[in-house]
C-alpha cells in the first residue's frame, strides 16, 4: 500500500517537474501534427492501450516493440501522442506499439522503472528491455524506432 501511494506522489511530483521543463521544450518543431487535438489523437490511439503485464511481454505476436508511458492529465504526453500515432503507421509492419496509462497500470510503469512521463521504452522481439526514452523528444523517439525497425529486418 505504501509503495502504492509513493509511486502517486512520485508520478505528481514528476508532473510537477514536467509541466515546467518539458512543455516549452522546443522539441516539436517537426511536422508530428502537434498542433492537432491532442485530445483526439488521444482517444484516436486508445484502442492499443495496455491493461495488464503479461499482454506486453507474453504476447503471441513476436515483435521489437514501443511502449508509451502516459497519463491522460499529462501535456507533453498528449503533446507527442500524433507522432506516436504516425510512427505506429509508418513501421507497424515490423514493430508492435503500445500505450500504458501509468494512473490505471502501476505495476508494468514499476516493472519498467518508469519514473518521469512521457517514458518510451523499447524491447526486442523476446520482450527484453534495450532502451528508454524520458520526455517528450521527438527526434530521440523517431531515431530509437527506426533503430528498432531496422534492427529487426
Amino acid at each position: 500500500m505504501f509503495a502504492n501511494h509513493l509511486f502517486k506522489a512520485a508520478v505528481a511530483g514528476v508532473f510537477a517537474i514536467c509541466a515546467v521543463s518539458c512543455s516549452g521544450n522546443g522539441n516539436n518543431s517537426d511536422s508530428s501534427g502537434s498542433d492537432r487535438n491532442p485530445d483526439a489523437a488521444q482517444s484516436a490511439i486508445e484502442t492499443k492501450s495496455v491493461n495488464s503485464v503479461d499482454s506486453i511481454t507474453n504476447s503471441v505476436v513476436k515483435k521489437p516493440t514501443v511502449i508509451d508511458f502516459y497519463a491522460d492529465w499529462c501535456g507533453p504526453c498528449r503533446q507527442i501522442a500524433p507522432l506516436f500515432e504516425e510512427l505506429e503507421s509508418e513501421y507497424d509492419e515490423k514493430v508492435e506499439f503500445k500505450r500504458v496509462n501509468v494512473d490505471v497500470d502501476e505495476q508494468l510503469a514499476a516493472q519498467y522503472d518508469v519514473v518521469s512521463i512521457p517514458t518510451f521504452v523499447f524491447l526486442d522481439a523476446d520482450g527484453n528491455l534495450i532502451n528508454k526514452v524520458v520526455g517528450a523528444d521527438a527526434e530521440s523517439l523517431k531515431a530509437n524506432v527506426k533503430k528498432l525497425y531496422d534492427s529487426n529486418l
